[in-house]
């Protein structure tokens, strides 16, 4: 598991379908205020969509749990 720096940005979340879309509202917002052009932050929705979606519905099998999204600026 990575470690968190102190710039990173944790969004935990129930594991609930209805959370989903919440969850990737607030990321492309994030990505948006780093930059981001519209084409990546479209792709980044995407995946997001499909991580928590996945993990929506084989995580806990069919139990309600944690989910937990870790954004962390990346350093070049």
């Amino acid at each position: 598991m990575a470690t968190a720096s102190k710039d990173s940005i944790e969004i935990r979340f129930p594991s609930r379908s209805e959370y989903v879309g919440v969850v990737r509202l607030a990321v492309s917002g994030i990505a948006q205020r780093c930059n981001f052009t519209m084409d990546e932050i479209e792709d980044l929705k995407i995946a997001v969509t499909e991580a928590c979606s996945n993990a929506v519905i084989h995580g806990y099998n069919g139990k309600v749990g944690d989910i937990v999204v870790r954004l962390m600026p990346k350093k070049n």
